[in-house]
């Protein structure tokens, strides 16, 4: 059984340059990027709190080296820096030659993201749900996404999302 839905107009919530699907920590660190870069940016959330798995679901860890040398820097080393200035970071003694080389606090880590982020001037929206693409000309246009006042529109130049099948 099939049900037709009828074309609808939706409202536009939000424009930006760059559309960022999903807060965790690859959409928080893409999303600051842009924004440090110049581009007006929107990050798109479904729950209350950017970190993603990191800190919603408590998978508090990093690995940053091979085991020899550290291999990841840039943003998330930054993240780490902030958060041990705050006491929320925890090393391995045998670092960089350990392999699960930081833990962190979840809640702290939380903070750090969102500072980050309302520092490059990214617009947050949380509790929002991504739905459906919208395609124009075979470009990603835009992305639906389902508020408390109904279905609206996020529309964007550039819109990345981490969503299968976009």
């Amino acid at each position: 059984m099939q049900i037709q839905i009828p074309a609808t107009k939706v409202d536009v919530l939000a424009e930006a340059d760059v559309v960022v699907c999903g807060g965790g920590c690859a959409g928080v660190t893409a999303a600051v990027s842009a924004a440090r870069h110049g581009a007006s940016v929107v990050l798109i959330e479904r729950w209350p709190s950017v970190g993603g798995m990191a800190t919603n679901a408590l998978v508090n860890c990093w690995h940053c080296s091979d085991r020899e040398k550290v291999v990841i820097l840039g943003l998330v080393d930054e993240s780490v820096q902030r958060a041990d200035k705050e006491g929320w970071v925890g090393k391995d003694s045998n670092y960089p030659k350990a392999h699960e080389t930081h833990w962190f606090d979840p809640e702290g880590m939380r903070i750090v993201w969102q500072r980050m982020l309302d520092e490059a001037g990214v617009r947050v929206l949380c509790h929002t749900a991504v739905g459906e693409p919208v395609l124009e000309d075979g470009r990603l246009r835009a992305v639906l996404v389902d508020t408390k006042r109904g279905r609206r529109a996020i529309a964007g130049e550039l819109c990345h999302a981490n969503l299968i099948g976009v």
